[in-house]
């Protein structure tokens, strides 16, 4: 993670928060870095083009609401998505334009819930989604069972 943030730093990006490991009593002798936030990235550098498992985001400034969908859209991932509004006809007209397995109004993108199937697009899937609930009909064998719990009456 920190060497993705170096290498966004030496190409011109700029850490607004973050980009450093957390040390301390706190973190034992772990592997911790601090949130991280990251402007002036292209959407073609190497950092908007790798999917990053740690807590490390580019802040991306658009005009139009347009450009901001055809950004998110551009990317090889396709994971999760979501956007903050009050407008509900700019949030429908998100969810039904950006290309995402999960797609979220006013909250963060950090996951799905079990029961529901949940998958990505692109490099962030394998094509098909999780089936949540619907997975225990495909790991499972069901067995119907009936007892007699009055065995006085057999």
């Amino acid at each position: 993670m920190l060497a993705a943030v170096d290498r966004a730093r030496a190409a011109g990006a700029t850490v607004l928060t973050g980009g450093h490991r957390l040390t301390g009593a706190a973190y034992g002798d772990g592997y911790f870095v601090g949130p991280t936030i990251l402007e002036k990235v292209g959407a073609t550098d190497e950092i908007s083009r790798s999917e990053l498992f740690g807590p490390i985001t580019c802040l991306y400034r658009v005009k139009t609401f347009e450009e901001a969908i055809a950004l998110a859209n551009d990317s090889p991932f396709g994971l999760t998505a979501s956007i903050h509004t009050q407008n509900i006809n700019r949030a429908m007209t998100f969810i039904g334009r950006i290309q995402s397995g999960v797609a979220v109004v006013n909250g963060g993108t950090y996951g799905s819930e079990p029961h529901l199937p949940f998958g990505g697009l692109r490099q962030s899937g394998n094509g098909w989604r999780e089936a949540g609930t619907q997975a225990l009909d495909v790991y499972s064998d069901l067995k119907t069972v009936y007892i007699n719990h009055s065995p006085s009456k057999v």
